[in-house]
């Protein structure tokens, strides 16, 4: 049986693909992993700094 959060996110995943307009989407990884890298550079000790 899964645990309250993987069914939490499976129930979001279903509502993301009856509303394709909730959540980003990528084309493809490379993309996805490029600004998940950008905005990890913003962070700092759980602080986010603005961007430049």
């Amino acid at each position: 049986m899964p645990n309250m959060e993987t069914v939490e996110a499976i129930q979001e995943i279903k509502k993301m693909k009856t509303n394709p307009g909730i959540g980003k989407t990528y084309s493809n990884v490379d993309e996805m992993i490029e600004e998940l890298l950008a905005d990890k550079k913003h962070k700092i000790s759980g602080r986010e700094l603005p961007c430049a």
